[in-house]
């Protein structure tokens, strides 16, 4: 497959993610497996461009692509920090719906200006052959690249579910009191026995 082709169509994809994000309001479930969905998606796509595409947009023939390949590494980064900021928030939580915005915008930004931009100059300057070479690595690559991030984020799950351990109860101290006496026997006062004279 292209490599421009395969690019495109996982644009295409995120983008459906947003938009059925959107539709999923009110369903805070819903909207979390949607998000993890996008995270994942665009996670296998930033490797897959940063260690395929964008290396050979910065060889010798591309050397006029290489500011554009710095610009959208920066993007890349804004992009992965929203993530970071959005992992622990729940959809219900403050904050989320503005920080999953802000998210759906840098990426839409940055497919507009990568499909306008770089992928004619890509075409131009690497060709059909190399395309084609580009995007069977990455298909090749993205397999990998997803089953590792679904390993890491069962981890992360798992972790969060851990029961944290109670603190050790103290056991309270053992108070020893002394028995009272009977009532009877504490107003019993003891009496000596009377001597009895012999009678001579």
């Amino acid at each position: 497959m292209n490599a421009l082709t395969l690019l495109t169509n996982d644009h295409r994809r995120v983008d459906r993610l947003f938009t059925d994000h959107a539709k999923a309001a009110g369903n805070a479930r819903r909207q979390k497996a949607l998000f993890d969905d996008v995270r994942r998606e665009l996670d296998v796509h930033a490797q897959i461009e940063e260690q395929v595409f964008y290396p050979a947009l910065e060889g010798p023939l591309a050397t006029p692509m290489k500011e554009r390949v710095e610009e959208a590494l920066a993007e890349h980064e804004e992009v992965k920090a929203l993530l970071t900021v959005l992992v622990p928030l729940a959809p219900e939580d403050a904050g989320y719906a503005l920080a999953f915005k802000k998210l759906a915008d840098a990426v839409r930004e940055h497919v507009k200006e990568e499909e306008a931009e770089m992928f004619p100059a890509a075409r131009e300057i690497l060709g059909v052959a190399r395309l084609e070479e580009l995007g069977q690595e990455m298909a090749d690559l993205k397999p990998q690249l997803a089953a590792g991030i679904a390993e890491a984020l069962t981890s992360a799950v798992k972790v969060a579910r851990r029961p944290v351990p109670a603190p050790a109860r103290r056991r309270p101290a053992k108070v020893v009191t002394r028995r009272a006496a009977p009532a009877a026997a504490r107003g019993r006062t003891r009496v000596a026995p009377k001597k009895t004279r012999r009678r001579k």
